[in-house]
């Protein structure tokens, strides 16, 4: 008997404590994984369906052009920023008709066609070739639709555009005649309507979405009503594309939320790349491996150069340009960031977005290295290649200590080179031109490692153990007025063999830049930047230092919003001392550097090149 219990309790004792510890784990793993569901939903947004309305101006719709039926006479308006009460969003579309003219009217959405000798998006008919959307698989098209004040009849429908009937008059229509849902008694209250396409030909579309209407069957009444969530059954995962960069607040007024809504930083996406490689599974290495050929596309399919430059973002949802749009001649070009601003009915382009910083490519470059690892293959290696020529042709500097200067601003008018020099780009660099090294055994790369880590050593304080930001316009002066965190954590991460001669950055940033238990940008305390952070937490774990990374995991976790995103910062407008701020808004580079971190992982040396010929260490 005394057996009996004595296993029993063993039993108990061993369940108890393996429940615990399981208990842990998942506790442990949560925020883990719910960082990477924020990944992949920011990754699949507009991807998920096909949208052709979504939001004013947000980077999934299509069919921006906008043709009245049957011209410009027709009594008919749209509001695409409409915000009051919208099914979803900021915005749904307000819909106008006027009784007297012709007496019908209607809008319909089309793909248009840009071409190099025409300044702005023209309709299409069927006219010009080569300028259809494919929809194949697609077997309905939904919407959501209200009247202002119920029983307004308008009829809405998809394709049709060059033909008569059920005859094609146009040498390249729509693939498919009209589909038309019939005169429709709208009610007050938002009502989701179908258009079936089974059976039909969707293989090419110019004229996605329309509507019309008339006066006859309105009793001779003018008419308000109200579309949203315009999309089709069609997903996409596979499709190359770039994760937007923040999560944005459904507002028209708040010009960051606004001018942030589709930007895909260049930075952000290496990251995510880099993020889906170190856990590794299937569905990770899928996504990175889009995100590597995205990166491979973009800078083979730039809309002015042919360099091989990457900018420093791009636009979410589509990667590039629709068929029939070739500004500048080109086709398949990627698209720029930019925004809808409603308060003038224009397209406006975020500059900052067109600019080259050499820092984000060489992120770019550590990233695809590190894919040409995992997959084995050369595309990405090549790509990488590509992009460090370009670095060493437009950012290799001689003054001063030498190293590699910041890369070339472009502005829609005009490009310049950037003089000053950065220590964290040349950080960046170093271990980009060092990887590639290692993977070709090409001497050439090593001695750019080795030019671009000279001016780094340059920057080491050594009477207050830290790392300048890097030098004015002249190459030379050191920049004093910002001490940024980034340069103190990443040299722990990049220089890893000599990082007893740099720990004291750690330490400087602890007395400088420690705020409420993280840490901030720079020396002014105003908040906590959860990016840099979690870089400090990185680093800790690089140097042992494992229970100061799990305080600062602790603290990142407690901020981590619902969506399972980490927020660049703990408040709005933290400063940096350059002039940007940073926003409490989900991000996709903080929450990429929390994962990178919390799965003990250097993002610098992702999938490290094997050192059978090169040993670790030689560049230094």
């Amino acid at each position: 008997m005394r057996f009996v219990v004595v296993m029993l309790l063993v039993v108990v004792c061993v369940f108890v404590f393996y429940g615990t510890q399981i208990a842990q784990s998942q506790t442990l793993s949560a925020p883990l994984d719910e960082a990477f569901r924020f990944l992949n939903q920011t990754m699949d947004v507009g991807h998920e369906r096909f949208w052709i309305f979504n939001d004013a101006g947000t980077a999934e719709n299509h069919f921006s052009f906008k043709a009245i039926l049957p011209d410009g006479n027709a009594g008919v308006s749209m509001d695409e920023c409409w915000n009051r009460e919208p099914y979803s969003g900021a915005t749904c579309i307000r819909c106008r008709f006027r009784v007297g003219g012709v007496n019908w009217g209607g809008f319909f959405f089309q793909n248009g066609i840009f071409y190099d000798v025409k300044s702005e998006i023209e309709q299409n008919w069927g006219a010009y070739p080569n300028a259809g959307l494919d929809w194949t698989g697609a077997t309905e098209l939904t919407f959501w639709a209200r009247g202002s004040q119920g029983g307004e009849r308008v009829e809405f429908f998809t394709g049709g555009a060059g033909w008569s009937g059920n005859s094609p008059t146009e040498p390249y229509p729509d693939s498919f005649p009209r589909v038309s849902s019939g005169l429709v008694a709208l009610t007050k209250v938002w009502t989701k309507y179908t258009l079936d396409l089974t059976g039909q030909d969707v293989s090419y579309v110019i004229g996605g979405f329309g509507w019309e209407t008339s006066a006859a069957v309105n009793e001779n009444r003018n008419i308000s009503f109200f579309i949203d969530e315009i999309s089709i059954n069609r997903p996409r995962p596979d499709d190359l594309r770039f994760l937007r960069s923040f999560e944005t607040l459904p507002t028209l007024t708040d010009s960051v939320d606004v001018a942030m809504r589709n930007v895909a930083y260049t930075y952000d996406n290496a990251l995510a790349l880099l993020a889906y490689l170190a856990r590794g599974d299937a569905d990770d290495l899928r996504r990175a491996r889009i995100l590597a050929d995205s990166f491979v596309y973009a800078a083979n399919h730039d809309r002015f150069h042919n360099d091989g430059r990457l900018r420093n973002a791009y636009s979410g949802g589509d990667l590039m340009v629709p068929p029939g749009w070739e500004p500048n001649g080109r086709i398949g070009t990627v698209r720029a960031p930019g925004y809808w601003l409603c308060s003038d009915n224009s397209w406006v382009e975020v500059e900052s977005g067109l600019s080259s910083n050499m820092g984000n490519i060489a992120w770019v470059m550590i990233a695809l290295a590190a894919a040409g690892q995992q997959f084995n293959t050369s595309d990405y290696l090549d790509a990488a290649i590509g992009l460090g020529e370009w670095v060493e042709t437009n950012c290799r500097d001689e003054r001063g200590a030498g190293g590699y200067s910041a890369g070339i601003r472009e502005t829609a008018e005009d490009q310049f080179a950037l003089k000053y020099k950065s220590t964290e780009h040349n950080l960046d660099v170093n271990v980009a031109f060092w990887r590639l090294y290692a993977i070709t055994k090409d001497a050439v790369w090593r001695e750019r490692a080795l030019h671009a880590k000279s001016f780094v050593e340059s920057m080491w304080d050594e009477r207050e153990g830290k790392f300048h930001t890097g030098t004015d316009n002249s190459g030379i002066t050191i920049n004093e007025e910002v001490v940024p965190l980034d340069v103190q954590a990443l040299s722990i991460l990049t220089l890893r063999n000599e990082e007893s001669l740099y720990i004291r950055a750690l330490k400087y940033a602890e007395l400088h830049h420690r705020v409420n238990n993280g840490f901030d940008f720079n020396r002014d305390k105003d908040g906590i930047w959860y990016e840099g952070t979690a870089q400090m937490a990185a680093a800790y774990q690089q140097v042992g230092q494992q229970e100061k990374a799990n305080d600062l995991f602790v603290l990142i976790e407690a901020a981590q919003t619902s969506t399972g995103s980490i927020p660049s910062a703990s408040i709005d407008e933290l400063t940096t001392g350059f002039g940007g701020y940073y926003y409490k808004r989900g991000h996709v580079g903080a929450t990429a550097w929390y994962v990178l971190a919390k799965l003990g992982t250097n993002p610098f040396w992702v999938m490290e090149p094997e050192m059978s010929e090169v040993k670790r260490g030689a560049l230094y």
